[in-house]
């Protein structure tokens, strides 16, 4: 029994300190808040946080410590970083050149860091040369490739962008050129040479305006143009300088040759003419023939002929000898033509053979003249063989019809006017019988639109008959609609009035419009809402504002950030709420001037003597929840300003009573100058509170049941 009695007590025992293992863990896995630094208090070491951008000085300039931070160490083990201000570096002297040790020591302290700087001076220019060293004459200067830079007394080279002037360059005449590149009181060269191009060809760009010739001309060269092309690749011309080589004095295609020499360089080109022999061009009468009327059986007179002949080469000649002559009769009455002949060249002209005085008729047979027809006589008649007049004349009786044909149209029917038919006399083609043909009736053709309809008027279409075109039918065609285009703004609304948007008909250019309503001061998203307190602001034309509670979806880390500075013995976080404003295209915006945000959110009862926003900014409660005022939007942190614990002094007071005597909003003002090793988590205090109080509660029950079993057991 004894045995049994020390195994309760033991395993009461371990489950008590069980109880108390596990407090106590998950007091210590939880954040303790972290000790504020004494501003009183001073740093027990310091140390450079950061090196300075600037490291090397010149002689003579001015010690700059911007980038430079120090890190300064507490007793605590807390570390505090500052910026170093030039006032508190001593041991910079840029008077000489060498390594120069600037020490720092913090205001209020004799603890003191050091950094090094180095002073040298500029000794050297050194020049990488450009690419381009030789030239031609005329060019321009081309410094591709060139690099300054400056060696320091330290052997150090540093580039140099600018500050630095080069001079000396020239190409307008040959030879080695020096190049000054100075920097400061620094200076290097480089030569460059400048030479003559070469020649490379010469070129015909323009042939001479004459390229055909007769032979016995001379050779011309008016309008000709040519050019000489240089290594450099400059081209001149060159058409006064040049020799040109040549015989034209025969016909045939013909080379002529054109010689340029410059220095040791002779350069040929070549163009080709045409020479011909002079030939008749054409001829044409100078003088007529002084006879040009004949009788019977006289003989061709051509006394007074001459013509005029050209040549190709322009020469002009009279001419009346060696002219022959062709088509010259008088055996018959009447106009006679006649043919000049000149060398292939012919000319013609008339003349008349006229009845002499003593002219007797010859009569011929008698020739039919008029051919009899089925209702008309003929006609047959006798000439003159010699004057061809009609000597006499008889007529020939008419036939008659005879035959006719089948039926031929005549007229061709309409479609709404007959036709014709007829038969003819198969000798003479006259119409014998007349018939009719009836009408063709209209045939319907396609739709056609007359008047196309608009947005707001019928239009009209017709169906024409493809045969006469005459209007067959006439159909109307439904007005079409407006077709709109998206709404705009052409008067932005106000607070004090309402705007107009409009839209237009991409057809007929009609504008429709609609009244745009005035701006809002307050605008609402669930339970939130924001309101403009400046009687002259309102928020844009189809502002958006959205409220969120997103406490649950940040980190400690997060929030931390948030309340950096906050005095986190005093307040506490509640909740963290986000609020976004959006324009019309969709893009957040902050409003203009002091905005009043109201949240329907139930506040704490009596964890927290009073609310803030933090940082500062004061809650006004209400029945369904509470406000605050601040300028812009974005994540706001709700606090609550925790209800001091009962003092040792006084063990009786209980929590309640301390809860009635806290005025909400009386606590003091937040210190927010004092930097902290580590952020605060959110409700820390009080789940470790929860924690204990729970722990010891299962302490007491556990030790009255083991007390309850031992005694009923044993006793």
């Amino acid at each position: 029994m004894n045995l049994r009695k020390y195994k309760i007590i033991a395993g009461a025992i371990a489950l008590l300190l069980v109880s108390l293992l596990l407090a106590i863990g998950v007091y210590a896995d939880d954040e303790l808040p972290p000790v504020p630094i004494d501003p009183n208090q001073k740093p027990i070491s310091i140390s450079i946080s950061s090196q300075p951008k600037k490291t090397l000085y010149l002689v003579g300039e001015e010690l700059d410590v911007s980038g430079a931070g120090l890190e300064l160490k507490y007793e605590s083990g807390q570390l505090l970083f500052d910026v170093i201000k030039t006032e508190w570096c001593s041991g910079f002297d840029s008077k000489t050149v060498g390594i120069k040790t600037v020490t720092v020591t913090y205001p209020g302290t004799d603890k003191t860091a050091s950094f090094t700087v180095e002073v040298v001076t500029e000794d050297e220019l050194k020049i990488v040369k450009p690419q381009k060293l030789v030239y031609f004459v005329g060019d321009k200067e081309d410094r591709g490739g060139l690099s300054v830079s400056v060696v320091y007394s330290n052997g150090n080279t540093a580039l140099l962008e600018s500050g630095y002037t080069v001079s000396g360059f020239s190409s307008n005449t040959i030879g080695e050129k020096t190049i000054t590149v100075k920097y400061k009181d620094l200076k290097a060269t480089y030569k460059i040479n400048v030479i003559e191009p070469a020649l490379v060809d010469i070129s015909i760009d323009k042939k001479p305006n004459k390229l055909f010739y007769y032979i016995g001309e001379e050779l011309d060269l008016t309008g000709i143009k040519v050019t000489a092309k240089y290594e450099n690749g400059v081209v001149a011309e060159i058409t006064s300088k040049i020799v040109v080589n040549g015989d034209i004095s025969s016909s045939g295609k013909k080379t002529i040759t054109v010689v340029y020499t410059e220095r040791d360089f002779i350069m040929k080109e070549s163009f080709e003419v045409t020479v011909t022999d002079v030939q008749i061009k054409s001829i044409k009468f100078a003088t007529y023939p002084k006879k040009t009327v004949y009788t019977e059986n006289e003989v061709f007179d051509q006394t007074g002929i001459s013509i005029t002949v050209t040549y190709n080469n322009g020469d002009v000649k009279t001419v009346s000898e060696d002219l022959q002559f062709t088509g010259f009769e008088t055996n018959t009455i009447g106009k006679k033509t006649i043919t000049l002949h000149y060398y292939g060249y012919q000319l013609n002209f008339e003349v008349e053979v006229i009845v002499s005085a003593s002219h007797v008729h010859k009569e011929s047979e008698y020739v039919q003249t008029k051919a009899p027809a089925c209702t008309v006589n003929g006609e047959e008649a006798t000439t003159c063989l010699v004057c061809f007049e009609i000597v006499s004349k008889r007529p020939i009786p008419a036939k008659g019809h005879g035959a006719e044909s089948m039926p031929v149209q005549t007229k061709a029917p309409t479609c709404t006017e007959a036709g014709q038919t007829a038969t003819y006399c198969m000798i003479c083609g006259d119409a014998v019988t007349i018939g009719d043909i009836f009408p063709l009736g209209h045939t319907d053709g396609e739709v056609q639109i007359i008047l196309a309809p608009t947005c707001t008027e019928i239009g009209i279409s017709k169906i024409f008959c493809t045969v006469c075109s005459a209007e067959v039918s006439v159909f109307e065609i439904d007005a079409l609609g407006h077709k709109f285009g998206e709404w705009s703004i052409t008067l932005e609304p106000t607070g004090e009035a309402e705007g107009k948007e409009e839209r237009s008909c991409t057809v007929c250019g009609f504008v429709e419009s609609n009244p745009l309503p005035k701006l809002e001061k307050n605008l609402s998203s669930g339970d939130f809402s924001a309101t403009l307190n400046s009687d002259d602001a309102y928020f844009p034309y189809l502002s958006v504002f959205a409220g969120e509670k997103i406490t649950d979806k940040l980190t400690n880390e997060e929030i931390a950030a948030l309340i950096e500075g906050m005095d986190i013995e005093k307040y506490c976080v509640i909740d963290v709420f986000e609020f976004v404003f959006t324009n019309a295209s969709g893009e957040p915006f902050n409003p203009i001037g002091e905005v009043t945000y109201t949240v329907n959110y139930a506040l704490p009862g009596t964890q927290y003597a009073s609310f803030m926003i933090y940082d500062g900014y004061a809650v006004a409660e209400s029945e369904n929840g509470f406000s605050f005022s601040v300028e812009g939007s974005g994540l706001f942190v709700l606090v609550g300003e925790m209800i001091p614990e009962p003092t040792e002094t006084d063990p009786e007071t209980s929590a309640d009573d301390t809860t009635e005597e806290v005025t909400p909003g009386s606590s003091s003002d937040i210190t927010t100058d004092l930097q902290v090793s580590a952020p605060p988590v959110k409700g820390t205090s009080a789940v470790v509170m929860s924690l204990v109080i729970i722990a010891i509660i299962l302490i007491v029950i556990i030790g009255a049941l083991l007390y309850t079993y031992i005694f009923k057991e044993y006793y």
